[in-house]
């Protein structure tokens, strides 16, 4: 697939890519536009972008060396006129009005229509004005043979004359004379040049995002997300100005959405356009309705963040009511949807497997320390979150002055410095009592035995990234297909935070309380039940936490553990 090149004099990237046979008398035999940009990240959307611009130009050339044009007459007009208003204005400027005309020194100042007779010298003297103008369009040139060119120069050279009369008339010292052309107005296939394209509106909106999160694992992760479906979107449209994207842009897209595929052998290095060509010929398995919301989602957030800068009236997604009738859609499947946490007999597989109940058993793939074992137990007598779980130093274990034992994931914002670690929301920083379980499997016993300023699982190592759970997570996943045999629908290990939250509403714990178990703000849950903002203000105690805890259920016991 082709990728952005890098000038090594300059580190700017660039679009490079031959010029098809057929047109390069035409457009030459390299066509290479700059990015304007040496940031790789912000080059790859460019990039997509400016392929289908090229796209576009080898389309027009080719339909022009065909007789055929997206200039109409009104903008071959228009393309004249405004040449002809920028030559004049210059000359205004500059007082200097001989350019157009002929000097003689015995004669005076004449014009150009006594010379301008001969069809080639007229021809010969358009032509670059011609070049200059579609240049300046960002149009490819027009071969002299076509049609269109015959339009072109006849239109420069009307305008040629009229230029030439008013320059005689100006240096003759008459002002008054005034230029019959026409008012600037938008070409067939011109671009608004004061509307910003959606590149380049996401990078700001990246910039803005990250200047207001800082530049966290959490708000990079997500940016590079929201850059996936953006770049997707410039593949499948172009990377159209802003004021483009209408609402029946919005709806082509979701309408093309519904045609790429949701997972195949070796579409990922694709382009958009590509795997929708490969999904329906080979019959894949396309996007969900909740991916396409997602999908839709992102875009919006992208140009409702243009919307409030001023280059759109309205959001597109939004207005066209797409998401909304879409999420209608993912309501009513909702039923039939697969389930997302383990069931109390799926638990009782999990921690009944090889490395629970044989002492001694070591998995067969990487190791992974003591993590393996304890993170599955943390993460369903927690609710906490794999990355959460993987990413904690043995301090993070603690007693607190009343005696309860907790976990501090990332405490609160005046606890020890965070060492780049992250957490997903602030809501999600929290204390988390340790259920009596995990004590009496000997949790406690693990943690005396680490050094206090390390990490809780040494073996882990975060990935290029900083993530500390992306390799725990792949093996963790292996285990449980080759060695427990759990065939679930749950994620691997999201399965547990889901579960937990089951666990907690079929106990009896309240809900507020298991929010603040997992940090979560309640927010959908508290409209719905009619609850006020009360709930926001002050903090959740851990001893009320503590008192909740042992009424979750020992599913250490039902496996057998204890």
């Amino acid at each position: 697939m082709a990728t952005p090149w890098k000038d090594p004099r300059t580190g700017v990237y660039y679009l490079r890519r031959k010029v098809p046979k057929d047109l390069q008398e035409t457009l030459g035999e390299l066509y290479k536009r700059s990015l304007k940009t040496k940031d790789l990240t912000e080059a790859k959307p460019l990039f997509a972008g400016a392929w289908v611009a090229s796209e576009e130009t080898f389309a027009l050339a080719r339909a022009q060396l065909k007789g055929g044009t997206l200039l109409n007459s009104k903008d071959v007009q228009q393309l004249a006129s405004r040449w002809f208003t920028e030559e004049l204005s210059r000359m205004e400027s500059s007082g200097d009005f001989t350019p157009y005309l002929i000097i003689d020194e015995e004669e005076g100042a004449s014009g150009l229509r006594g010379i301008l007779q001969d069809s080639s010298t007229v021809t010969g003297i358009v032509r670059p004005f011609i070049s200059q103008a579609l240049s300046a369009h960002k149009l490819p040139p027009v071969p002299s043979s076509s049609p269109l060119y015959g339009q072109l120069s006849e239109a420069f050279t009307s305008h040629l004359l009229k230029l030439s009369d008013i320059a005689l008339a100006r240096h003759g010292g008459n002002w008054t004379v005034k230029a019959d052309v026409l008012p600037k107005e938008p070409l067939t296939v011109e671009i608004r040049s004061d509307s910003k394209a959606l590149s380049e509106i996401f990078n700001q909106f990246k910039k803005d995002k990250l200047a207001s999160e800082g530049s966290t694992r959490t708000a990079l992760k997500t940016v590079d997300e929201y850059q996936a479906v953006v770049t997707k979107f410039i593949e499948l449209f172009g990377d159209l100005p802003v004021h483009l994207i209408d609402r029946q842009v919005v709806q082509d897209y979701r309408m093309a959405l519904q045609q790429m595929p949701a997972k195949g052998e070796g579409i990922r290095g694709m382009t958009a356009r590509k795997q929708i060509e490969v999904a329906q010929s080979l019959g894949l398995p396309t996007l969900q309705a909740a991916t396409i919301k997602t999908r839709l989602r992102v875009l919006s957030a992208v140009l409702g963040f243009a919307l409030n800068l001023g280059h759109l009236q309205e959001n597109p997604v939004v207005a066209s009511g797409v998401a909304k009738r879409l999420a209608k859609s993912v309501a009513k499947g909702a039923g039939s949807r697969r389930r997302k946490d383990y069931s109390r007999e799926e638990l009782k597989k999990i921690f009944t497997s090889q490395l629970y109940t044989e002492e001694g058993w070591s998995p067969p793939i990487k190791d992974l320390g003591e993590a393996l074992y304890w993170i599955p137990l943390l993460a369903v007598y927690t609710g906490a979150r794999r990355e959460e779980l993987t990413q904690l130093f043995a301090r993070d274990i603690k007693k607190s002055p009343e005696g309860i034992h907790y976990v501090s994931i990332l405490g609160t914002l005046d606890d020890d410095e965070d060492d780049g670690r992250t957490v997903k929301t602030e809501g999600s920083r929290r204390s988390v009592p340790l259920h009596p379980d995990l004590i009496a499997l000997g949790f406690l016993e693990y943690v005396d035995g680490l050094p206090p300023g390390g990490q809780l699982f040494p073996a882990l190592k975060p990935n290029k990234e900083g993530w500390y759970g992306k390799i725990y997570g792949k093996h963790w996943g292996i285990y449980l297909r080759t060695v427990a045999k759990l065939d679930s629908p749950a994620s691997p290990s999201h399965g547990f935070r889901h579960a937990f939250k089951t666990l907690c509403r079929s106990c009896g714990i309240p809900e507020d309380v298991h929010d603040a178990f997992t940090g979560h703000s309640g927010g959908a849950s508290r409209e719905a039940s009619g609850s006020t903002v009360s709930r926001d203000y002050g903090t959740m105690p851990l001893e009320r936490l503590a008192q909740e805890i042992p009424k979750f259920p020992s599913i250490a016991r039902e496996a057998g553990l204890l």
